[in-house]
């Protein structure tokens, strides 16, 4: 999930942007853990769950909510 604060008078919500699965049915964990990167201009995150495996979520400029499920796709 991709999660926004925002600030509401004298407090911070929290709110969900978008959600889903990024679990995929094959694939080997990496020996050196999960790495995660998003793009300095909050465009795309990228994700190495996998060996072998990079999965890419391109993220929205308008977010409508309620909260909307991610389309993510991978790169071998």
């Amino acid at each position: 999930m991709v999660l926004c604060c925002e600030k509401d008078g004298t407090g911070i919500e929290i709110i969900t942007l978008c959600y889903g699965n990024l679990q995929d049915k094959i694939g080997r964990s990496p020996e050196n853990g999960i790495i995660g990167m998003i793009d300095p201009m909050n465009r795309t995150i990228g994700l190495r769950l996998y060996d072998g495996l990079f999965k890419v979520i391109p993220l929205e400029k308008d977010y409508n909510l309620p909260a909307f499920e991610m389309k993510a796709f991978n790169l071998r």
